[in-house]
């Protein structure tokens, strides 16, 4: 009988490199970043964290194009060359828009509620009145009307911005796009991480000078009972993730803390025989390291600031072989936690 525990587990840490997301006729075409230059789903339970894009290599189609997060609804018009301040999106999927820019209206009509914009054939995206997004509105030719509640905002001095774009697909090679981001080699892979392949060329170290090690949440809830309940329901407002090590030095591995120092990571905890992996993600050593001198062994002691912590385990998982890399065999069942898409 095998049990999961740190004793069964090989423990990784790993860093990121410098990846593209291609948009072409064949790849990411429909206005949806969806994978990126080494395979990795850009639209996934099983992610890297907060990941951001870094910045917009080529673009060679009209005026800019736009990125849109919907889970946090940043978005930005960038031409090629420009650094990028938009998160991938892997829960709803990250939004492109090709030819895009913002227009801002050029006259009002208080009388009809009606704003002159030089569109010019351009698609609206959103609109914004002095600051607050308007979602009430019809367009003719270069005229939009605005309806409902928001009519009652409008002044003399009212300015409608308006972010508009050409096109969502790519159907020629005239609007190419490369986007530069910061990832690892591969987010998840079942096959070349369960049979230990993927571990062999990762760009980190192998640590096993654990101590002991427990990862944490701490939730943030607004409670409240609805009417005519009894029971109290809650709403999340965060998750906060922390990790506690402590760890001790070995002539033969390299010391976990001096290899890290204040850099951005992400853990992984492999139980191939158990079928289970932890992927912890945005871990920093901020906090600093204790350092506990003993007769036996020398521990350092220290805290990680993370991300989220994805927990996945698959099914009927059976052991095959021996040794580090030995093959396994596993059902088709995967089963995922992803700590920070709880209470939706």
């Amino acid at each position: 009988m095998i049990i999961d525990s740190l004793t069964t587990m090989e423990v990784f840490i790993e860093m990121k490199s410098l990846l593209r997301i291609v948009g072409n006729s064949s790849v990411n075409s429909t206005g949806t970043l969806e994978i990126d230059s080494n395979n990795n789903s850009l639209i996934s339970e099983i992610d890297s964290g907060d990941t951001p894009l870094y910045r917009l290599s080529v673009y060679n189609g009209k005026n800019g194009l736009m990125l849109y997060n919907p889970t946090t609804k940043y978005l930005q018009i960038a031409n090629e060359g420009d650094f990028l301040n938009v998160d991938i999106d892997f829960e709803r999927g990250t939004k492109y828009y090709i030819g895009s820019k913002l227009i801002k209206s050029v006259s009002v009509n208080r009388e009809n509620s009606s704003f002159e914009v030089p569109l010019d054939g351009l698609n609206i995206f959103k609109i914004f009145m002095d600051g607050r997004e308007l979602k009430s509105h019809s367009t003719k030719n270069n005229t939009i009307t605005i309806y409902g509640n928001d009519r009652l905002l409008i002044d003399d001095f009212s300015e409608l911005v308006v972010y508009a774009y050409e096109t969502t697909n790519i159907t020629s090679e005239d609007n190419i796009f490369e986007i530069e981001y910061y990832q690892y080699e591969t987010v998840w892979n079942k096959d070349t991480f369960l049979d230990g392949s993927y571990f062999e060329e990762i760009k980190g170290i192998y640590v096993n000078c654990f101590e002991s090690t427990s990862i944490n949440q701490s939730v943030t809830k607004t409670m409240y009972r609805g009417r005519f309940k009894y029971a109290t329901e809650s709403r999340i407002n965060s998750i906060d993730n922390t990790a506690d090590f402590s760890v001790f030095s070995a002539s033969e591995f390299i010391d976990m803390v001096q290899y890290i120092g204040t850099n951005e990571f992400r853990m992984i905890f492999a139980n191939s025989s158990m079928g289970r992996y932890v992927l912890l993600n945005n871990c920093r050593n901020t906090n600093g390291t204790s350092l506990i001198l003993e007769k036996s062994k020398n521990t350092k002691k220290f805290n990680l600031s993370c991300g989220n912590y994805i927990d996945i385990e698959m099914s009927s998982s059976s052991k095959y072989g021996e040794g580090r890399y030995g093959r396994k065999l596993y059902g088709s069942n995967i089963w995922v936690i992803n700590s920070h898409r709880k209470g939706e």
